[in-house]
């Protein structure tokens, strides 16, 4: 797992990096925000350079998680402002942000990281560990009764934004 953190800084060692990390069989996934996919498929490839004048900046993205997902073994998490998506050889799955007043930006990768590191690591499926990265990087949410239901019901603790998802109880483990 990596999550490389703004790549312009070092944008001369980027072949470097990209050769000797990201090509490699060593990573399994690629977490990335938007500024982040678009700066490593330009390495990649020319398309999404002449792209980035002719589709909106979330297009952009998506375009170029998907040059990462062929040019690279891991699977590319994207985390954007208004969506996250894990795209792979297979496909993608999309979900979009909830709609909440960002109050402070700082460390929201970091928070969306931790709750993708989480998911994944107790097997939740594409679609829902993508659903608690919105939750997780949005506000402090709090998981109600799960081992009763078969539905995930997500709530802010100041009573704000409410979410319910229709699981099976194993994806919920560790939620």
């Amino acid at each position: 797992y990596s999550d490389t953190a703004d790549p312009l800084p070092n944008e001369p060692d980027l072949p470097k990096l990209i050769d000797k990390v990201l090509e490699t069989d060593q990573l399994d996934i690629l977490s990335v925000n938007e500024n982040e996919a678009i700066t490593f498929a330009c390495q990649l490839s020319a398309e999404i350079q002449k792209q980035k004048r002719k589709v909106e900046h979330n297009e952009l993205a998506l375009l170029a998680a998907q040059v990462l997902t062929k040019k690279l073994k891991a699977r590319i998490d994207l985390h954007a402002t208004t969506f996250s998506a894990t795209v792979t050889q297979k496909g993608a799955t999309f979900v979009p942000a909830f709609k909440v007043k960002a109050l402070r930006a700082t460390g929201a990768g970091d928070a969306w990281d931790a709750g993708n590191l989480i998911g994944d690591a107790n097997g939740l499926s594409d679609d829902l560990r993508q659903v608690r990265q919105p939750l997780a990087d949005g506000g402090r949410f709090v998981v109600d009764d799960v081992e009763h239901s078969r539905h995930l019901l997500l709530h802010r603790e100041d009573g704000g934004a409410r979410c319910v998802l229709d699981v099976h109880p194993r994806e919920v483990a560790g939620a």
